[in-house]
């Protein structure tokens, strides 16, 4: 169940919450939508931006009633999972609340998935009821035939054709309060689905107990109050859109903006686009989606090689799609790629997927914790340190690459303890790195389980410390300072909370020249904020892919990727020549810088959104410090 540790080290040790969830049923568990309905009846609870209607805590109880009453109608029963196939929507809502009161689990499922992909989450979940918004209904229907699998159907129709009888037209009428199906704290409530870091998406199952406390903390770290607005910016299909926002501002009673599809960029469209430098040769470039899914990534990029005919294959923003695509499209096709900013450091420093024609222009997790380990353990009177991350690869990979750091440096590491998404309750995780000796923590967690992680370890005396990431992470660390040290905090307070200093791949603050200067103006002036990793990741491999095509005087895949070999990029955002591809693994090697988390500054308010933003460089490393040494890494090209 998520929120239950998992210790890889010591499978039957004791479990470490000061409160685990019990088995006692309670007839308040599942009654979220009906004690707000009572305490704020009027209050708009959901803004349809897309429709133009809005809906009370009243109306969303009186619609939870009615699909309560369908759901028993149709023989769902407490255990009993229902799928939904769908954008955002008041439907999911609806699923979620009356699930909550007949005991039911809500599994909402991905609609960005490959047909082979939902066809074996479909078999995961194994549901009673299968809702699906019109526009997907083909992909289910081809699912369903490959996966075997005979559910009842209902549309949420957004279209005028619908496969399958609507959602709406089999409710009942009657939207009085339904007699709820005792369920307890450890009853699952949502089965969600990891984005698949090692192919097919895996099973979470989160508990009644997990999405309340969650909701809790939240509250607490956030200062979230009943007057809160904020839109919905997750897919609904992801802890994200579950944990992060919608459940902690319903407890309270807040008001949230629902849209159907958040496109962050939306120029940047699939299609073919055409770039004409004023010297040089014309680009042709093919955008795709890969909707940060390896099957996707593989189908599409195996379409723009035999179909396109493309010279190179670039991005990849997902390290599971870009192992994905060495493993098998490069492997195969010969065709050169360059990754960028993909952070699994395994991807250019394990022969499992390092290749002679993948390169990686950007910074990877080994890099960060090679940089900000060794800074914190010769600067900081720390002998043990406890590792926290979430049982995914990315977090596993936080937590090999801190361990052989800090072990090399002399201080020794606990046991690392991973947690599953959903997991809120670190007191208990605290209290038991403390009493074994721990004065530091790494935590390897994204932005669903960061505020929970934080709002503990302020509470205890203990360095926290790891990597700064992009803006959201970033966003999410300082909301939950600025909630536990109150408004007007300053960087003493920081630093006595215990929280830092972090390591830096790039941020636009931490590099002073030219390039970084031009590259900060025209990002800001084409985004309106300035730029974080995942920008300078790109820009380094489309400045280092120019330079190739240049200096080989070729478009050819074949002569590009020769001429990266070794190649030292001259044009980067840490400075003229700041990454070099090293020979025996095409990884760009660069510096890395380490500082305290500080107050956002004036000069930058209006172009990052974050209640903090990195210091001044408390130490420059360079790229020989920071990079696995050869003879360290199994991969030799």
């Amino acid at each position: 169940m998520a929120g239950d540790p998992v210790d890889r080290g010591a499978a039957d040790a004791a479990d470490p919450r000061p409160h685990p969830h019990g088995d006692r049923a309670y007839e308040w568990v599942g009654s979220l939508s009906a004690r707000r309905a009572r305490l704020s009846p009027d209050r708009v609870a959901v803004a349809d931006t897309a429709a133009g209607e809005e809906y009370t805590y009243a109306d969303l109880d009186a619609r939870a009633n009615r699909t309560a009453r369908f759901l028993r109608d149709v023989g769902v029963e407490k255990g009993d999972r229902v799928a939904v196939v769908s954008r955002n929507r008041v439907e999911l809502l609806d699923l979620f609340f009356a699930t909550a009161k007949v005991g039911a689990v809500l599994a909402p499922l991905s609609h960005r998935l490959a047909e082979r992909e939902l066809a074996a989450v479909l078999g995961d979940v194994d549901p009673a009821l299968l809702a699906v918004e019109t526009p997907f209904e083909g992909d289910v229907v081809d699912a369903l035939e490959r996966a075997d699998a005979e559910p009842p159907v209902r549309a949420i129709a957004t279209d005028a054709d619908n496969a399958w009888r609507t959602l709406e037209s089999s409710l009942p009428a009657d939207d009085s309060a339904v007699e709820p199906t005792e369920v307890s704290l450890a009853d699952p409530h949502l089965f969600l689905h990891t984005g698949g870091s090692t192919g097919t998406p895996k099973e979470t199952v989160i508990s009644h107990g997990a999405i309340r406390w969650n909701a809790f903390n939240t509250i607490t770290a956030w200062g979230l109050r009943e007057d809160d607005v904020t839109p919905m910016v997750f897919p609904m299909f992801h802890t994200g859109g579950w944990n992060v926002l919608t459940v902690p501002l319903l407890q309270m009673g807040a008001k949230i903006l629902l849209s159907p599809e958040v496109d962050p960029v939306e120029e940047l469209t699939p299609g073919t686009y055409t770039l004409e430098p004023t010297d040089g040769p014309t680009y042709e470039i093919i955008v795709e989606d890969t909707q940060f899914s390896p099957d996707t990534a593989q189908n599409v990029a195996t379409n723009l090689v035999l179909d396109e005919d493309v010279d190179i294959l670039f991005g990849g923003t997902s390290s599971d799609s870009a192992r994905r695509l060495i493993d098998t499209v490069v492997d195969e096709t010969d065709v050169p790629y360059l990754i960028g900013p993909a952070a699994d450091a395994g991807i250019t420093v394990s022969d499992e997927f390092c290749h002679p024609l993948a390169f990686r222009a950007s910074e990877h997790t080994a890099m960060d914790a090679r940089a900000g380990g060794t800074y914190v353990a010769e600067n900081f009177d720390i002998d043990t340190v406890a590792v926290f991350a979430s049982d995914n690869a990315f977090g596993q990979s936080v937590a090999e690459n801190y361990t052989a750091v800090l072990e090399s440096q002399g201080v020794e590491v606990l046991e690392p303890r991973f947690v599953e998404v959903g997991y809120s309750e670190f007191d208990g995780l605290f209290e038991e790195a403390v009493s074994n000796g721990a004065s530091g923590v790494v935590g390897g967690f994204t932005a669903s389980t960061l505020p929970q992680f934080l709002t503990s370890g302020i509470s205890f005396d203990v360095q926290v410390f790891g990597g700064f990431a992009a803006l959201l992470t970033t966003k999410l660390i300082g909301g939950t300072i600025e909630s536990a040290l109150g408004e007007g905090f300053t960087e003493q307070d920081i630093k006595d909370a215990g929280l830092g200093p972090f390591t830096s791949r790039y941020h636009w603050n931490q590099y002073e020249n030219p390039i970084n200067e031009e590259f900060r103006q025209m990002h800001v002036d084409a985004y309106d904020i300035v730029p974080d990793l995942f920008s300078s990741g790109t820009f380094t491999a489309a400045s280092a892919l120019s330079q190739a095509v240049t200096e080989s005087g070729s478009t050819d895949g074949a002569d590009v990727a020769e001429a990266l070999r070794g190649m030292t990029v001259a044009d980067t955002p840490k400075g003229a020549d700041g990454y070099t591809f090293q020979g025996h693994n095409n990884q760009a090697a660069s510096q890395m810088t380490v500082a305290w988390p500080v107050p956002t500054s004036d000069e930058f308010a209006d172009t990052w959104d974050a209640p903090i933003m990195p210091g001044e460089p408390l130490a420059r490393l360079d790229a020989e410090d920071v990079m696995v040494p050869e003879e360290d890494a199994s991969c030799s090209l």
